[in-house]
């Protein structure tokens, strides 16, 4: 089944979530079968990667790995759990050590295509062609350049596809600025009319989702964007105008009135990612404070320690920074993910489950995580659901 299929006249907003972790997958797969809704997993470059380009941070999965997970975990929920999974910035230099590397724009167009490859052949569903970033140009792509690079990549996709026989992917595009600044609808017009118009005379076909600003921005624990509901029914028109759906990208942290809008509003479908990542070490931090409040038999696990070292020994935090700096106990849960796959903090994750169970602190302190994850994302679908409306179709 195609992604595409999934959405009709009255289908409410889809929530993508970022595989940041086993544990998100699981509460993903898990709040999917609860609701009857279809989920999106959209992996970032950083998240889950080829190995031969870098690997990711998110359970050293590949993006066969991460399918492979996911089809494994779903049978926990058979029949019910309906899931998508695709890329999300997928691109040039959409990988943190290549922008820092500066590569030059050959290199970072191959290794995009490379990534672009192992995704259809893993069964990626929909790949995201995110041509917004290059350090030589301070990130301000003019149109005509980003549509040529959009081209040029789904060119290079489509012909791996077919010469490998495969199924058809969904795409998404985007030339959006990552400022937390609307994008202006004219702007978000002409890049539209400019890169359709280039993909038909290139006989390559038309995206499924379209992505512009909707004024959200995360940084730290909250969302210092200010969604306008205005603005997203005006973007989310354009697209659909020219038969594509309007997506959010940014929707962590947004308040439940801003999120009951986006049905109403025409937003077929929005990101969150680094709020679940949160959660789930913010529980792990609970957990342990929890693990020093009993008799441990051995020795705590020093998982908020270790952690914290981590976070701030890499400095990998400081991209969620806003403003003024944030203390090293907030920045270790939101940086805390990055470092799931540690050796020292999967041993410590070990040590910690296992003294919360040895001490009759808590039965099962795995569900205690996972519990937490679902609830995060039961408050997006369940208000998706709840104010979905019938509104024009998004893609005719």
């Amino acid at each position: 089944m195609r992604l595409a299929d999934s959405f009709s006249h009255s289908t409410p907003t889809m929530l993508g979530i970022g595989p940041m972790s086993a544990a998100t997958v699981r509460a993903g797969l898990r709040a999917a079968a609860e609701t009857g809704t279809p989920v999106v997993f959209i992996a970032s470059r950083n998240q889950v990667e080829s190995a031969e380009l870098g690997g990711g941070y998110a359970e050293g999965w590949d993006q066969a790995g991460l399918v492979r997970f996911l089809r494994e975990e779903a049978g926990r929920w058979p029949g019910k759990a309906q899931w998508f999974v695709g890329r999300d910035h997928g691109g040039p230099w959409q990988r943190d050590d290549e922008y820092r590397s500066r590569i030059p724009w050959p290199l970072a167009r191959d290794r995009a295509l490379r990534s672009a490859h192992d995704d259809i052949d893993a069964g990626f569903h929909c790949l995201h062609i995110d041509v917004a970033k290059d350090p030589f140009l301070g990130d301000d792509i003019p149109v005509d350049l980003g549509v040529q690079r959009i081209v040029e990549l789904m060119r290079g996709a489509e012909s791996h596809r077919i010469a490998r026989d495969l199924p058809s992917v969904d795409y998404e595009v985007s030339l959006e600025k990552a400022n937390g600044q609307v994008t202006p609808p004219t702007e978000f017009e002409f890049f539209l009319e400019s890169l359709l118009a280039e993909l038909s005379r290139h006989g390559l076909p038309l995206p499924l989702f379209a992505v512009a600003n909707t004024g959200t921005w995360t940084k730290l624990d909250r969302n210092v964007g200010e969604f306008r509901e205005d603005s997203a029914r005006h973007l989310a028109a354009i697209a659909r105008r020219h038969g594509l759906v309007f997506k959010e990208h940014n929707a962590d942290y947004l308040a439940d009135e801003d999120l009951r809008s986006h049905a109403r509003c025409g937003i077929g479908m929005a990101n969150v990612a680094p709020e679940f990542a949160h959660v789930e070490t913010a529980a792990l931090f609970d957990l342990a404070n929890l693990e020093s409040m009993g008799a441990v038999p051995v020795a705590t696990s020093g998982i908020a320690g270790e952690l914290t070292e981590l976070v701030m020994r890499s400095g990998r935090a400081a991209k969620w920074l806003h403003g003024a700096s944030a203390d090293d106990h907030l920045l270790a849960k939101i940086g805390g993910h990055y470092f799931f796959s540690h050796p020292a903090i999967a041993q410590a994750r070990a040590a910690l489950f296992a003294n919360i169970r040895a001490t009759a602190l808590h039965a099962d302190p795995e569900q205690v995580v996972e519990d937490r994850i679902v609830a995060s994302i039961r408050r997006y679908i369940d208000i998706f659901i709840g104010n979905a409306m019938a509104i024009p179709s998004r893609i005719s």
